[in-house]
């Protein structure tokens, strides 16, 4: 069912982040529209497809700033943020830390 094709789409996002994912594409993904992919995932995860998409960059980004020695820029690059910039906001505004600091504190 649509769980399963859910899970599936989530997998994909988690392992290549810096992917485009437009809603249409997670839709088509799952095998639904896109009002029926946002009410899954409002009810799934209480936030929009993007909303979790954002969230789920910055969980990728965070782990890579703690677990390699890449640059920021890269991982800014991988994480799909269009620039060093915007992770430096999506981070300050989550963490209250740029990127470079909120490496030092865990201990890059």
């Amino acid at each position: 069912g649509s769980g399963a094709r859910m899970q599936g789409v989530c997998a994909a996002v988690r392992s290549d982040p810096g992917q485009a994912w437009p809603v249409a594409r997670m839709a088509a993904f799952v095998g639904v529209s896109e009002s029926r992919l946002h009410a899954l995932f409002q009810r799934e995860f209480g936030l929009s497809p993007q909303a979790w998409l954002s969230a789920c960059r910055l969980r990728w980004a965070k782990h890579q700033l703690r677990a390699s020695t890449a640059s920021i820029s890269d991982i800014a690059l991988a994480a799909g943020y269009s620039e060093h910039s915007a992770l430096t906001r999506a981070l300050r505004r989550e963490c209250g830390q740029t990127p470079a600091a909120w490496r030092r504190s865990v201990g890059l």
